[in-house]
């Protein structure tokens, strides 16, 4: 089973989980913009949505970055 991993770092992690021994490993690391943090998955599984916050002081708003999920994922 494929899962997503993100967090205030320059990539977000497709990570895979064994379900049956329970061991995980990550699959690669996509680069993203600085401080992405919020993941969700489309309902039809084809797009990753993050969110990008540009910080309290920066005087800019927050964005959305989408990427595309390989269908072979």
């Amino acid at each position: 089973m494929r899962f997503y991993v993100g967090g205030y770092s320059p990539k977000i992690s497709v990570c895979e989980l064994d379900v049956a021994d329970g061991s995980m490993r990550v699959v690669t690391d996509a680069p993203t913009p600085k401080n992405g943090s919020w993941l969700s998955v489309s309902a039809d599984l084809k797009t990753l949505y993050a969110t990008v916050e540009s910080g309290y002081d920066s005087g800019s708003p927050g964005t959305v970055a989408a990427y595309r999920i390989a269908s072979d994922a």
